[in-house]
């Protein structure tokens, strides 16, 4: 093996340290102007001058059609709008595609497409080059979607200009996964999402600012203390912030999966267990909570007084009592049921979604689309998941 000389000492050029190569980017966009100074800045900017990423900006309106580079034509079937026409969309995807080393990844920006998460971006960064389609007018010909592209991506339930800004969002979200670009490449793993938990509070000097001082379990020096705190506080903030986000991540708890490295305990989080006899559950009013578990839910009623409601929920019993004044708030209980038919879990979510008080669970891997469990909080606030059968 070749030997260098370095630092006095031979050392082998195995022992040198390999340099990350570069994940390759390139947008189609009829704007590429759009793209200078977010991309010249602050960590992505530094990132393109370490050699970390290699960004492309290919203009589509070079490929457009005659004297005025026609790239849009009036809509099929009628209707508001351009529409992007498939030839100039096509042959700017296949130079881009062909610019780079190795197999080529299409990504088309839209509001169709699938949500952007932090483990899809992680997935992108695994990429060697990234071909970034952003959407412009009223969409683009179906058919060149169809041959060229290998998946669609939204950053939101919304809708913008165009596509560049999606675009910018992407690429900010996909850098971080790639060693080097962040300063501290852990950091990407403790962040919002990783763990299926947002971030705990974080806290810097003073010690104390405007009265008020930093949790002392974070001055304790006590690194195990530490953790658990910071951990305790993700889970109530995504509780509080993001019930459906918290909702998977009890999902976690329940597979028997490990969060963070640590086994899941579904009693550290007060989950009402399956091995229970009982459960009971305080509400306001007890007709007005008897009526929404008959209707909504379809649970079987064992049997009911002046001052107790009893029905059944899977093998155990649940037992409601009134004596609570207010809704329980970030209430720590979770409850399970299954729905007998995709009709009711409609109506539920209805009633949920109108109210404020829930949504849909998305399910990996479902082709339909067709939601099949959900989450609620129910009028006393208590949290549910349900599914259908």
């Amino acid at each position: 093996m070749k030997r260098l000389l370095a630092a006095n000492r031979e050392v082998s050029v195995a022992d040198e340290k390999t340099e990350p190569k570069p994940l390759r980017i390139d947008i189609v966009s009829l704007f590429p102007g759009y793209f200078q100074g977010p991309l010249d800045s602050s960590i992505l900017g530094r990132a393109r001058n370490n050699g970390l990423l290699d960004v492309h900006l290919v203009d589509l309106r070079k490929y457009g059609e005659g004297s005025y580079h026609q790239v849009d034509d009036r809509v099929y079937g009628g209707g508001p709008g351009m529409v992007l026409m498939a030839e100039p969309v096509a042959q700017a995807l296949r130079d881009a595609k062909a610019s780079g080393e190795g197999k080529a990844h299409t990504v088309f920006l839209s509001p169709q497409g699938a949500p952007l998460t932090a483990k899809r971006c992680r997935a992108l960064a695994e990429h060697e080059h990234l071909v970034l389609l952003c959407g412009h007018y009223e969409g683009i010909d179906q058919r060149v979607l169809d041959k060229e592209v290998d998946e669609e991506i939204s950053i939101g339930d919304y809708v913008l200009t165009n596509g560049c800004l999606p675009a910018i969002v992407l690429i900010d979200a996909v850098a971080r996964f790639k060693p080097g670009v962040i300063g501290n490449d852990d950091a990407a793993n403790e962040d919002s999402f990783e763990q299926e938990l947002l971030d705990c509070p974080h806290y810097t000097r003073p010690e104390v600012f405007e009265g008020e001082k930093v949790p002392e379990v974070l001055l304790e020096g006590h690194h195990e203390k530490t953790a658990q705190w910071r951990r305790s506080q993700a889970v109530t903030k995504t509780q509080q912030q993001r019930p459906d986000l918290y909702m998977r991540y009890l999902a976690l708890q329940d597979s028997g999966l490990e969060v963070s490295g640590l086994a899941a305990k579904r009693d550290h989080f007060g989950i009402a267990k399956q091995g229970a006899s009982a459960i009971r559950l305080k509400v306001r009013k007890l007709r007005t909570s008897r009526r929404f578990y008959r209707e909504q839910l379809g649970l079987p009623l064992e049997s009911e007084s002046d001052t107790e409601v009893m029905f059944r929920l899977g093998s155990q019993k649940l037992i409601l009592m009134p004596g609570l004044q207010e809704p329980v708030v970030d209430s720590p209980v979770l409850l399970e049921t299954e729905l007998t038919s995709p009709k009711q879990l409609q109506k539920l979510l209805a009633w949920a979604e109108k109210e404020g008080r829930g949504g849909a669970l998305p399910q990996d891997g479902d082709p339909t689309g067709v939601p099949a469990q959900a989450w609620f909080h129910d009028p006393d606030g208590y949290l549910w998941r349900v599914r259908t059968v």
